[in-house]
């Protein structure tokens, strides 16, 4: 299987980490986009978007349980926000597009 992560699938355009997590994280499953590059109709992969939404719920909860047992002070708590925001943007790079 070829990996496709941050790239178009009608022309190869491969968006820059900033532009992708833009167009990743406010997006819907089903919503359909143009893309930057060629203009032609792209959209999420739905298969992999789910494994990237059950993974984030795994971090969420790994994450939490850490904080249950450690945040009795600041740093802890700032260990915690720190880690829920680096594992769910770094989950999002695993999302893909399909045509639409």
């Amino acid at each position: 299987m070829k990996i496709t992560f941050r790239k178009c699938p009608h022309c190869g355009y491969r968006y820059p980490v900033k532009k992708f997590l833009g167009t990743i994280l406010f997006k819907r499953v089903n919503q359909i986009w143009d893309c930057h590059s060629c203009g032609k109709a792209i959209k999420l992969q739905r298969a992999r978007h789910i494994l990237v939404l059950a993974l984030q719920m795994m971090w969420l909860l790994a994450v939490l349980m850490y904080k249950n047992n450690n945040t009795a002070k600041f740093e802890g708590f700032f260990i915690y926000l720190v880690a829920l925001l680096v594992g769910y943007v770094g989950l999002s790079f695993l999302n893909g597009f399909s045509e639409a």
